[in-house]
Order: C-alpha cells, then sequence, then structure tokens
C-alpha cells in the first residue's frame, strides 16, 4: 500500500511539473540542467545578500581574495554569476536546434516567443512593483517606468531605467538574441550553426558592432557556443562525451567559474573560459551516461527545471521579502542562520514559482497553433530560464540515435 501511495505522489508530481517521455533520449538532461542554472542564480542573490549582511557592504566589486573562512565560500557562491551564463549557452543550443527544422518560419518564431514569456513576466513585474512600492518602499509607480520595464530597458546600462525586479536584466539579452536569429535565418536562411566561418561572423558582428553606440556585452557570445552545439550531430556530440572523463569536465567547470572571481584572467577571457566549459559540461550530461547524467535527470532537479523560468522571475522578491522580514545584523549572521535563511528562502521561492507556473505558464500551451511547434521539439512548458522560451525538452519526438 505504502508503495502505491509513493507511486500515486510521484506521478502528481510528474503531471505537476509536466515531466514526461522518459525515454532515454539524451536532451531529457536540460531539464535537469535548467534546474542547477537556476540553482545557480539562486544561490548568487540569497548567499550575495548575506555576505553583505556579514560585511556591512557590497561585495559586488570584490574579488575571492578579500576573503576568508565562511565570507570566502559566501563570497565564491555569490561572485560566480554563472547560472545566467548557462541559461545562454543552454539557450543558444536549442534554439540551434529550432532553426534546423524544415518548417521554422522567423516570423510565427517571435510570435510564439512573445506570447509565451509575457504573461509570466508581466504577472511577476506587478507583483515586484508590489514589493518594492508597498512593502520596501524604495520605489514609487510610474507610468514610464512601468513601460520602460515591460520592453525590457533595464537591460541597458546606460539608460538608467530603474528596474522593478532587478534580474529582468537578462531577458533583454535574450529577446535581442532571437530577434537577431529570426532576422539572420530569414535573409540568409537556417545554416549558420553548421558553418563555422557563418557563426564565428554572426558572434563577433553581434557583440562588437554594438561598439559604435558605447555598448557591449561580452556574455552574449555565450549564445553562439550553444548554438556551435546545435550545429554538431549526435554522433560527434557523444564522441566528445566520451573523450572527456568526468573529472576533467568538472574541473575545468569549477576552474572556469572561480577564473574571474579570483582575478585569474580578465573577464572577456572567462566568458570564453565558461562557454567552453558549459558546452563540455552539456555534452556530457546530455550524451554520456555517466554520474553527471544520473545527477541531471534526477527528478526533483528536473521538477526544479520545467518551472525555472517561474522561479528566476519570482526568487529574487522571496529572498527581498525574507531579508526585509528579519532584519539582521552582521553579528546574528552566522552559520546556523545562514542555513536557516537559505533553506527558507527557497522553499518560498519554489511555492511561488510553482504557482505562477501553474498561472501563468500552462495556459500557454492549451491555445490554438501552439502544438504545430511540437512536431518534433515543442516549446512548452518546461521552457525555463532567463528566457523562458527555451525549448521543452521533456516533449521531444524526436529519438537521437
Amino acid at each position: 500500500m505504502e508503495g502505491a501511495g509513493v507511486a500515486s505522489v510521484r506521478s502528481g508530481l510528474r503531471r505537476l511539473y509536466e515531466i514526461r517521455n522518459d525515454d532515454g533520449s539524451p536532451l531529457l538532461a536540460l531539464e535537469g540542467l535548467r534546474g542547477f542554472s537556476v540553482l545557480l542564480v539562486f544561490c548568487v542573490h540569497v548567499f550575495g545578500w548575506l555576505l553583505a549582511a556579514r560585511t556591512g557592504g557590497s561585495p559586488d566589486a570584490s574579488s575571492l581574495r578579500d576573503f576568508n573562512g565562511l565570507n570566502l565560500l559566501l563570497a565564491w557562491l555569490f561572485l560566480s554569476h554563472h547560472g545566467v551564463h548557462v541559461f545562454f549557452v543552454l539557450s543558444g543550443f536549442l534554439i540551434g536546434r529550432l532553426l534546423q527544422r524544415p518548417d521554422f518560419r522567423p516570423r510565427e518564431f517571435i510570435q510564439s516567443r512573445l506570447r509565451r514569456i509575457f504573461p509570466a513576466f508581466a504577472l511577476s513585474l506587478m507583483v515586484a512593483i508590489g514589493f518594492r512600492v508597498i512593502v520596501i518602499g524604495d520605489m514609487t509607480v510610474s507610468l514610464p517606468g512601468v513601460v520602460e520595464n515591460l520592453l525590457l530597458l533595464n537591460g541597458i546600462p546606460g539608460l538608467g531605467v530603474a528596474a522593478y525586479n532587478p534580474i529582468t536584466w537578462s531577458l533583454f539579452n535574450e529577446v535581442v538574441f532571437y530577434a537577431l536569429v529570426a532576422f539572420i535565418c530569414g535573409m540568409f536562411g537556417t545554416g549558420i550553426t553548421r558553418h563555422w566561418w557563418q557563426l564565428i561572423t554572426f558572434a563577433l558582428a553581434t557583440v562588437f558592432l554594438p561598439l559604435l553606440i558605447g555598448y557591449v556585452d561580452a556574455r552574449f557570445m555565450l549564445f553562439f557556443f550553444g548554438l556551435w552545439i546545435a550545429g554538431r550531430d549526435a554522433r560527434q556530440l557523444r564522441d566528445l562525451a566520451h573523450a572527456v572523463p568526468t573529472h576533467y569536465v568538472v574541473g575545468f567547470y569549477v576552474f572556469a567559474a572561480t577564473s574571474w572571481p579570483a582575478r585569474f584572467v580578465e573577464y572577456g577571457t572567462s566568458i570564453f573560459l565558461f562557454g567552453a566549459a558549459t558546452v563540455v559540461l552539456i555534452v556530457k550530461c546530455c550524451y554520456d551516461e555517466g554520474p553527471l547524467r544520473r545527477i541531471a535527470t534526477w527528478a526533483p532537479l528536473r521538477y526544479l527545471g520545467n518551472i525555472s523560468y517561474s522561479f528566476y522571475l519570482v526568487h529574487a522578491i522571496a529572498i527581498g521579502w525574507l531579508a526585509h522580514a528579519w532584519s539582521p545584523t552582521a553579528n546574528s549572521v552566522r552559520t546556523g542562520s545562514i542555513v536557516v535563511f537559505a533553506i527558507t528562502a527557497f522553499a518560498i521561492s519554489w511555492i511561488a514559482a510553482t504557482f505562477l507556473f501553474l498561472i501563468a505558464e500552462r495556459a500557454y500551451f492549451k491555445k490554438p497553433g501552439v502544438r504545430r511547434w511540437s512536431t518534433s521539439i515543442r516549446v512548452g512548458a518546461s521552457e525555463s530560464g532567463p528566457g523562458a522560451w527555451l525549448t521543452d525538452v521533456s516533449r521531444l519526438s524526436e529519438r537521437e540515435s
């Protein structure tokens, strides 16, 4: 009887979090990778705030060399700002695969993405405005400010737009990337991911042409690391996964994530290092049968991955609310309170994300016209991350062999 009860709970959770098609597809691991990515983002914000509370100042401009003991651990978790970076690589990979579909149409692609992302984003923005204006009281409501946030203009640092929910800066990068992909593919075709010179030219132009107006963001290069994965066939990716031992993959990733916080390399160089390390990590999780894939396909991590867009949108609000309610002194932020605070913030974020997912994400997939995208890769309920329009790999009907 107990076994049946556990099975019933597991089945209910799978339906709730849209876990389907456990058919051995290599790409099922991407659900867990999205969960891993949003967990990294959560660590950045929760431990960054705790570090600031302990030290009495912002650690933004610090390096790991400025800390020791417990503060060093908190600083590493905070300064390794790489959860969003993993999402960018995943996003490039999954959209690169979508480009290879014979029925890909740029205009329909953009329309689908806009219908997909804005319900959850708009609802979370309303919550963020209420939190900042009513609870914290550090901002006021203005029509221009709301419009600027809805247009994601807070993602352009030079404009100085005050963000009600600062973490939405990354959505601007994703929207720009998808608009560029749709434009380039509409003009020149969808073969860009398979041709090195086209991919490199596109990447360099995208990253460095904005210098003409005084803006550049090296993180944009990460999307193209994902496009590179999409341009390789399954055999090539399996060969790469089998060629690199697991401990090398983990070591390379940790070094890349630490290289900028420890100031081993310059920031731009760290982006290239991290992009390469993330490529190997994704390929290892998807195309190898070792421990990394088993971790990436662990059910709770997949649950988190499938609500990771909603989790991303609400977690900073949850952390801010809890921090406002606690208002600790530097001496009160000790190991025990750090653990309790982090666990509580995570639980609140997960619950809030689940509600947002059910209210603002699921309904999208019941609308007419959505299912035509599901013939081989469906853009579905587990799209998540800084850009909510990641491909729903749990519903892949294609099998790679």
